[in-house]
C-alpha cells in the first residue's frame, strides 16, 4: 500500500502540472487573439490623431506638395479596419469554440496470448502450472492516467471469485503499457478469468467499463 500511495502522489503531482500548463496555454492563446482586435480598435478610435501625425510627417518630407484630405479615403480606411476586425473576431470565436469543447477521450485494453497475438488463449492447465497472458493498455484520454488492472479468478461451479493479481501504472496521454500476466491455480476446476480495468479519480479507483475474459480448465 505504501508503494501505491507513492504512485498516487506522483500521479497527483503530474496531473496538477498538466492542468496548470493547459490553463496557461489557454490564457496565452486568448490574450494573443485579443491583441490584434484591440490594436485595430485603438487605431480606429485614434485614427484622426494617427492621420494628423502621418500628415505632419508626410508634409515635413514633401514641403513643396499640397496636403489634401478626401472624405472617401476616410470611408475606405474605416471599411478596411472594420473588415479586418470582423474577420479576426470570427477567427478568434472559432478558436475559442474549438478549444472550449470537451474532447471525449478513451482508453484501450487488449488481451494477448503468450505469443503476443489476440486469441488462442490457454484453455487448460495442470494444478500449479504457470498460466501466461500478455496485456496491452493504451491511454487516449488527453491527460495522464493512473490505471489499475485486476485479474479475477471465478469458479464456475461455486460462483466464488478471488483477485489473483493487481497491477498499477501511470500512463501519459498517447502512451502504451504492455506487460505479462503470469499466475498459477492451486485447485482443479472450471474457471473464468476476468481482466478489469480501473482508473484513479477523486481519491478512488473507478471502473473504466473495460474488461475481457477467458476460460480455463485446471486438472
Amino acid at each position: 500500500m505504501e508503494n501505491l500511495q507513492q504512485l498516487i502522489d506522483e500521479y497527483n503531482k503530474l496531473y496538477a502540472q498538466q492542468e496548470a500548463q493547459a490553463h496557461l496555454f489557454m490564457m496565452e492563446l486568448y490574450l494573443s487573439l485579443l491583441v490584434i482586435p484591440l490594436a485595430l480598435i485603438s487605431i480606429y478610435f485614434f485614427r484622426n490623431k494617427i492621420r494628423t501625425a502621418y500628415n505632419k510627417v508626410w508634409f515635413f518630407f514633401h514641403k513643396n506638395h499640397r496636403l489634401m484630405a478626401k472624405k472617401e479615403n476616410d470611408m475606405v480606411f474605416e471599411g478596411i479596419v472594420l473588415g479586418i476586425f470582423i474577420v479576426i473576431s470570427v477567427f478568434a470565436f472559432g478558436v475559442f469554440v474549438v478549444h472550449s469543447e470537451t474532447k471525449e477521450g478513451f482508453s484501450e485494453m487488449l488481451l494477448l496470448n503468450p505469443n503476443g497475438a489476440v486469441g488462442n488463449y490457454m484453455e487448460s492447465s495442470l494444478v500449479n502450472q504457470t498460466v501466461k497472458y500478455n496485456m496491452v493498455i493504451e491511454n487516449h484520454e488527453g491527460k495522464p492516467m493512473l490505471y489499475e488492472l485486476k485479474v479475477i479468478l471465478e469458479d464456475n461451479q461455486t460462483g466464488t471469485n478471488s483477485t489473483l493479481l493487481t497491477f498499477y501504472n501511470i500512463l501519459p496521454n498517447g502512451a502504451q503499457w504492455k506487460f505479462p500476466i503470469n499466475f498459477t491455480v492451486t485447485e482443479p476446476g472450471y474457471y473464468k478469468l476476468i481482466f478489469s480495468l480501473y482508473y484513479y479519480d477523486n481519491s478512488t479507483f473507478k471502473s473504466s467499463g473495460l474488461f475481457t475474459q477467458s476460460f480455463l480448465k485446471v486438472s
